[in-house]
């Protein structure tokens, strides 16, 4: 990843992280955009993969299962990321268009979910939410901040069953289309692609030169 924020940082230029069978309709995304990236962050080689469950694991599986809905999302890179991101997420399959949704983040240091905002609704099947760190994040009609961990309930971390998995495991590939093509650059569960409006203006000035 560190190549591609290194193309856009400082300027109004985009990458954006996808995951599922098209980009058109991934199953969750990232999109930073340059002039939110710090060139001076140590978490340009932050790894984008998304874990979206019904459940979640461990005390937050414990919570979730006392709530009526939500989805978890579960984040591999932990901590602040390189700038600010607008996260883009598939939860059709959970909550009908038109839903508005709390967004909840677990502190593990309390064992409860706080609430960070309200009223996102759902459009096409997705929600969209910006953050500048990764922890782990919910979506519910619920108030889940209103549920403690009940201890009687938890035999310890609970992992979750496969099927209630949303994000395509089958994905692969870090592909990176740029202005003259697409170059497959690792072996990956997400997919990145740079757009680069200012790259193609200059080719376009430079073609027109005699």
């Amino acid at each position: 990843t560190r190549v591609q924020f290194e193309k856009i940082i400082g300027t109004k230029d985009q990458v954006v992280f996808w995951s599922g069978s098209s980009s058109d309709r991934p199953d969750y995304s990232w999109t930073f955009v340059g002039e939110d990236v710090s060139a001076d962050s140590p978490f340009l080689d932050f790894d984008p993969t998304i874990t979206v469950s019904k459940l979640g694991t461990g005390n937050v599986s414990n919570i979730m299962k006392q709530a009526k809905d939500g989805l978890v999302m579960e984040f591999a890179h932990e901590g602040d990321l390189p700038g600010e991101a607008s996260v883009y997420v598939k939860v059709g399959d959970a909550f009908a268009d038109g839903t508005e949704l709390g967004l909840f983040c677990f502190d593990d240091k309390s064992k409860r979910f706080e609430r960070v905002q309200d009223a996102l609704k759902v459009q096409d099947g997705y929600v969209s939410f910006k953050t500048n760190h990764c922890s782990t994040w919910a979506f519910s009609t619920d108030d889940l901040a209103s549920y403690e961990v009940e201890e009687t309930n938890t035999p310890g971390a609970i992992s979750v069953n496969k099927q209630d998995n949303i994000a395509d495991e089958g994905s692969n590939g870090w592909i990176v289309p740029v202005a003259v093509g697409i170059v497959v650059v690792a072996a990956a569960v997400v997919v990145a692609v740079v757009l680069v409006r200012r790259r193609k203006r200059a080719d376009s000035a430079a073609a027109e030169v005699p």
